[in-house]
């Protein structure tokens, strides 16, 4: 029994107030469940034991059995009930901000002028908006006149497939500026460019006018799109202006403030990070085109295809190919930026400190840095969100002087998370990731055991030692799969890869992910300051990247 209370992979006592709060605030934000009927399950959780102790005393069922599991069935569903109501609070003060958000409300104006059919549809789904209206909201969604915004880019600039712009980014709205009126906003909306804003880092504000228009995928609440404007540098612009007022309206630019400019520059270590990003692409250019694509995905979890300075249309189409046959072979996750990298970076500092005379909390708080750090580096993503919120409350816990409780702390992130960000809970990313882990926490351990002593691994010849690491490669990949199963049928509605194929493709690359990652992030961390040395470790990690594409190709040929 001590064991169970100290393995926090056995802790199961908050999984069902996380699963709970995750369902309630996704059906609340798709406005399946409404508010009062939220309330009424979380009072009705308050009530359960209440209505259980009456029985009980009643019918005189007063044994040790009866007594304990009355007080754990009231202490866990007074915790569901709480963090029902906590999340329900979030979610009204998420919807609230919506409904008055003069962004929004101008976006949301979009669909009511399209036909009667589509607002009864968008009333229905206040801000989502289902996937067979697309070909209605196209038509008629985007706005016939420019507003301008100012906005904080939350993710760098990249490449874009959308016909007559550069690039997007995804970023925070600040302020809408519409007929000399300015009023804030805190919309998250996704820009769409071209020009100087391509060039634009994380961090950055910038005012520009652009066209407002319904989100046709993603959870934004709306798309932002500008072209910009090619005009002479000659002193004879009296025709070109007009021109250009008309067809801005009334945010032409003038000779000190253009259409579109940059309001804020971003922080230091920002300019620090993005000079870090260009000098590990610029060596990345310069390998083969598989490799090009793949090593900035396995490092930082941007493909190669998207960076700007290196589309091409051959390079395109590879990144197409590519990422079908990563699909298909169940480890198009290894393209993604997810804990992996993390863990790496922690287990490396925890090996480092481990001989060091350092208190046990600095040692904590060191192994912390490194890793925000690192993250840092990265390609924000929901899954690297729920990768650095989890290390943070492991090492809140270390720090306690508590040993690591990876159940816990995953289900304490995803609470955490949800409460903060309720919009994460439709988040398709953000499924994917606590899903996987979570599966890895719950039956890794199990099923790893399980195989370990089956009588064909004894029958090949393997030895003791290679049988355990053996089984635990195949149990880390088969409880993963098992885990997203339901999440890909729930929120993509397609039952994914085939098991059978994931697995083997799985196995297949594990001894050279590690590889290819570390190869990658030293890369990226020595390029700025020796190039050939940052060469050097791309082209290992690329040739760790030419493995993965062939056993994923090898996967995608095989019959399933």
């Amino acid at each position: 029994m001590s064991y169970v209370n100290e393995n926090g992979s056995r802790d199961y006592r908050l999984l069902p107030p996380a699963l709970a709060l995750w369902l309630v605030a996704a059906l609340r934000l798709s406005h399946i469940l409404s508010l009062k009927f939220g309330l009424f399950i979380a009072l009705s959780f308050l009530l359960i034991p209440v209505a259980l102790e009456i029985i009980r005393t009643r019918y005189s069922y007063r044994t040790p059995f009866t007594a304990w599991f009355t007080h754990m069935l009231s202490s866990q569903l007074a915790v569901t009930a709480l963090a029902l109501v906590i999340m329900l609070i979030s979610c009204e003060v998420l919807l609230m901000n919506q409904r008055s958000d003069p962004l929004i409300q101008l976006v949301a104006s979009f669909s009511q002028q399209a036909s009667h059919h589509t607002v009864q549809q968008t009333a229905h789904n206040s801000w989502r908006y289902s996937a067979q209206f697309a070909t209605q909201r196209k038509k008629a969604s985007t706005a016939r006149e420019p507003v301008r915004i100012t906005f904080e880019l939350t993710t760098p600039a990249l490449a874009t497939a959308k016909k007559g712009f550069d690039c997007y980014a995804d970023a925070r709205a600040l302020s809408l500026q519409r007929a000399q009126i300015v009023t804030a906003s805190s919309a998250r909306i996704r820009i769409f460019a071209t020009g100087a804003l391509c060039q634009a880092g994380v961090a950055q504000v910038w005012s520009m006018p652009a066209k407002l228009s319904l989100p046709q995928y993603g959870n934004q609440d709306a798309w932002a799109m500008k072209k910009e404007a090619k005009t002479s540098a000659s002193t004879a612009q009296g025709s070109e202006n007009s021109s250009a007022s008309s067809s801005t309206g009334s945010f032409a630019g003038s000779a000190t403030q253009p259409l579109s400019y940059r309001v804020r520059a971003a922080p230091a270590f920002r300019t620090l990070i993005a000079s870090l990003h260009t000098a590990f692409l610029r060596q990345t250019r310069k390998l083969p085109p598989t490799q090009a694509i793949l090593v900035p995905g396995v490092t930082m979890g941007i493909s190669g295809a998207d960076v700007l300075s290196s589309r091409h249309a051959d390079l395109h189409e590879r990144e197409e190919e590519l990422s079908q046959w990563f699909r298909e072979a169940g480890i198009i996750h290894l393209l993604a930026v997810s804990g992996g990298h993390l863990a790496l970076i922690r287990e490396w500092a925890k090996r480092r400190l481990a001989c060091s005379r350092l208190w046990a909390s600095m040692k904590v708080m060191i192994s912390l840095a490194l890793v925000l750090a690192c993250a840092s580096l990265l390609f924000p993503s929901d899954s690297l969100l729920r990768a650095v919120v989890m290390a943070c409350f492991t090492s809140v816990a270390l720090l306690r002087g508590r040993p690591a409780q990876s159940l816990s702390a995953l289900c304490w992130s995803v609470m955490g998370v949800l409460i903060c960000a309720p919009y994460l809970a439709l988040s398709v990313g953000f499924a994917f990731s606590c899903a996987a882990v979570g599966g890895i926490i719950l039956l890794a351990h199990h099923w790893a055991q399980l195989m370990s002593k089956t009588w064909l691994l004894r029958a090949l010849g393997f030895s003791a030692k290679s049988r355990e690491k053996l089984s635990e490669s195949l149990a880390l990949t088969m409880s993963a799969q098992v885990a997203i199963l339901p999440v890909q049928m729930l929120m993509l509605g397609q039952m994914g890869s085939s098991m059978l194929v994931a697995v083997l493709a799985n196995f297949l690359v594990t001894p050279v992910v590690s590889v290819a990652t570390i190869a990658g992030l030293l890369s990226l961390l020595t390029s700025w300051l020796l190039p050939w040395l940052g060469f050097a470790f791309a082209a290992v990690s690329g040739v760790c990247c030419e493995v993965m594409a062939w056993v994923a190709h090898f996967a995608v040929s095989l019959p399933h």
